[in-house]
């Protein structure tokens, strides 16, 4: 997940299949997702790196497989990578 720095971010979350959660790593920040319901979650990242991001124990029984990274960026990098998601080589 890319995200600018020092700027607000809504991710809008809903899952097809089952329940997970989302924990923010530099925000003190939860949400769940359920399927056909929908959540958002609001946050304001100030400080630029890379955050690991794992499921909680409401994702089932295979929480600990699922990880991913946070990129909190300045605006130009975050537009950089936005661009290779939509291009890639």
């Amino acid at each position: 997940l890319h995200v600018p720095f020092g700027v607000p971010t809504r991710l809008h979350m809903r899952s097809k299949d089952y329940i997970y959660t989302l924990h923010l790593p530099g925000q003190d920040e939860r949400q769940v997702a359920i399927p056909e319901l929908d959540f958002d979650i609001f946050f304001t990242e100030e400080d630029a790196g890379e955050y690991p991001m794992r499921g909680d124990q409401m994702c089932g029984f295979s929480h600990e497989s699922l990880i991913g990274r946070l990129y909190v960026e300045t605006e130009a990098r975050y537009w950089d990578a936005l661009d290779r998601i939509r291009s890639p080589e």
